[in-house]
């Protein structure tokens, strides 16, 4: 056997061994220890996810100095604040290619729920405060889309290497639980769509509890090591091995000093922006994941409500209107959860998951067609309006099972070196951001500036 087939051998045999002591850990333990594990990251979760940004969607559905245009509004803040911190995250892979070590990110964890904490104790205190502008709703919209987007930068890629894809899936569904719980909260403060029961500063305090909940369970993870199954020192020493085989198979450099070598060039362009590298294997899981939440959320959540009064058969401002645009909202949010914890129990193939995304972007494009008033007579029917609610549920339903897939289908693919299943995840973890951010300033400035809106029949 040559040096180079050994040193590949060797790497290739560490990954191995790497995950099949991981699956037995795991089969040694038993049910009950995976689901200790499984329900602490689904708790984590809900400390780092969505929860401040879904308690302002929620004010603006319920409350009635907010509206359509608002929602727009928190959306285009939205991208605004995902395209900044999406060019810093870029910096930072720029500066730190290899990412922080494990317990720096660890602590960056327990920071988000914090923040998140304390941007939900705001939201309690002071939303009504500052009207028309309403400067704490404003900043707990900042703070809630920074906390989410770091998720998806480090909590995500780092769960996903560290712990394993498995348990990233509880995870996101912890992140969209909060999507989930805000919504049927809300649908119980106003289930008439024009009405509120009891106050929203309430409703913030019942959220709060959750992800104090979660910052518990996360200080618990990394002091008992739970659901842990990799270390810096394991992943050095992989990248240590791969780098050596890398080595043996490097082409001398060219004689001639003028003579640029296009392949020292594409390895110090890998070298310098390693954490978002890309195995070509993995790039369709990382491309649909990254699209299934660009259609959620940079595109159906501004339009939704504006869909749903235009297909009231009396008008903009019916009851009908309202009543779609609630339930459309809840079932879309209800089923967001819902593809995330179906994913844990019904992972699927990967011609499965791709046939998905077509389904899903189907859904997106008949909400589309309802929102600009095509077949605006068929729509405003019983059966219509049914149908438009279904869609809603089927594009964020699809969101949360193949995105939770996605990020499951890279950390586990045990053919894929340990460090380029955590670069992939946390490309998919940019792109995720920055497409949704996109397409949160487009389609936000729209509904905003009421360029699109509900046209009187």
């Amino acid at each position: 056997m040559t040096a180079v087939n050994e040193a590949a051998y060797a790497v290739e045999t560490e990954d191995s061994l790497s995950s099949a002591s991981s699956k037995a850990t795991r089969g040694s333990k038993g049910f009950g220890a995976d689901l200790k594990a499984w329900t602490a990251f689904f708790f984590v979760g809900m400390a780092c996810g969505w929860f401040p940004v879904d308690a302002v969607l929620n004010l603006t559905v319920n409350e009635a100095p907010f509206g359509p245009a608002w929602l727009g509004k928190v959306l285009l803040i939205g991208g605004i604040v995902g395209l900044a911190d999406g060019v810093l995250c870029f910096l930072y892979l720029y500066m730190f290619p290899d990412r922080q070590p494990l317990h720096r990110e660890q602590l960056f964890v327990g920071f988000q729920s914090v923040l998140c904490i304390i941007s939900l104790l705001l939201l309690a205190g002071f939303w009504s405060v500052g009207a028309p502008d309403y400067p704490f709703v404003l900043l707990a919209t900042v703070l809630g889309n920074l906390i989410i987007n770091c998720t998806y930068y480090i909590s995500f890629p780092m769960i996903s290497t560290f712990y394993g894809g498995w348990l990233v899936a509880p995870v996101r569904s912890g992140t969209d639980f909060s999507v989930m719980f805000t919504a049927l909260l809300g649908e119980a403060q106003n289930p008439s769509g024009t009405e509120n029961l009891f106050p929203s500063s309430v409703l913030f305090l019942i959220y709060t509890l959750l992800p104090v909940v979660g910052l518990v369970a996360w200080l618990m993870i990394v002091r008992f090591e739970i659901g842990l199954r990799s270390n810096d020192t394991s992943l050095a020493a992989k990248e240590d091995a791969e780098r050596g085989h890398a080595r043996d198979v490097e082409v001398a450099p060219s004689d001639n000093p003028r003579t640029v070598d296009p392949r020292g060039l594409s390895k110090a362009l890998s070298d310098q922006f390693g954490g978002l590298a890309c195995p070509r294997s993995l790039l369709g899981p990382v491309l649909i994941g990254s699209f299934a939440d660009f259609f959620q959320w940079g595109v159906l959540a501004s339009f939704s409500l504006i869909g749903a009064h235009m297909i009231d058969p009396t008008g903009c401002t019916g009851a009908a209107g309202a009543f779609v645009g609630r339930t459309s909202y809840t079932v879309n949010r209800v089923l967001v959860t819902s593809g995330s914890l179906i994913s844990t129990l019904l992972p699927c193939s990967r011609n499965v998951f791709y046939s998905l995304s077509v389904v899903q972007v189907t859904a997106l494009v008949l909400v589309l067609l309802a929102t600009g008033g095509v077949g605006r007579e068929a729509w405003s029917t019983s059966a219509g309006q049914t149908i438009y609610i279904v869609c809603n549920g089927i594009v964020g339903g699809l969101e949360g099972y193949l995105l939770t897939m996605a990020f499951r289908l890279i950390g586990d693919d045990d053919s894929v070196p340990l460090k380029f299943r955590r670069s992939a995840s946390g490309l998919l973890g940019f792109l995720n951001v920055v497409l949704v951010c996109v397409g949160q300033i487009v389609s936000g400035q729209l509904a905003s500036s009421q360029t699109v809106s509900c046209q009187a029949l």
